[in-house]
């Protein structure tokens, strides 16, 4: 799955190298979605990788074993306390990402311009990606690779459908279900309109 670029990298890079996001972004083989002010499917790294402060652990010594002497009466010798060792710091490693091809970019693209548009299910937009004559390989790729809320689009879809016609709490469900979405995000959608 394809890691959105963390924003505050972007930043930085910017500033290191006086390029716009956009230029960053497609620099690293992904698509810039300006109205969300993302870039989709480039090589990054996670934030969490970078925020991790090195921590101290407890590792106790070995403790000395008593040798056997020969005098009868042995002296123990006092356990040394435990000390603290800083763990080193991880080193950030960057799986390479391919570069996306000419038709994830722009399925990415076609994608993020339907949901500014209107809501979908997977499926649904999945569909229409296919529809609009890529395949089902990138269509698939490029929904895939999105961070969509498939609950939000279920409420916005029956909000959609109750601006224009009348349901039934299940008439509503149906539709929805109909629609692409699972049971479960039909339910959640028709109960956020205030079914």
């Amino acid at each position: 799955m394809r890691v959105l670029i963390v924003f505050s990298l972007l930043l930085s890079a910017c500033a290191a190298t006086d390029a716009t996001v956009q230029q960053v972004c497609e620099d690293n083989g992904g698509v810039y979605h300006e109205e969300r002010q993302e870039c989709f499917g480039a090589d990054s790294v996670g934030a969490d990788s970078f925020d991790a402060e090195p921590t101290a652990t407890a590792t106790p010594e070995p403790t000395p074993r008593a040798t056997e002497r020969p005098t009868p009466r042995p002296t123990p010798r006092p356990t040394p306390e435990p000390t603290l060792r800083a763990t080193p710091e991880p080193t950030p490693t960057v799986e390479p990402t391919p570069e996306l091809t000419l038709a994830q970019r722009n399925a990415i693209s076609k994608a993020l311009d339907y949901l500014d548009f209107t809501s979908f299910s997977r499926p649904g937009l999945v569909d229409q990606l296919e529809f609009e004559g890529f395949s089902t390989a990138d269509a698939t790729f490029a929904v895939d690779s999105l961070d969509v809320d498939w609950f939000e689009q279920a409420a916005l879809k029956a909000a959609e459908y109750l601006d224009f016609s009348s349901f039934s709490r299940q008439g509503l469900i149906d539709q929805l279900v109909f629609e692409g979405f699972t049971l479960d995000e039909a339910v959640f959608g028709v109960t956020e309109v205030g079914y």
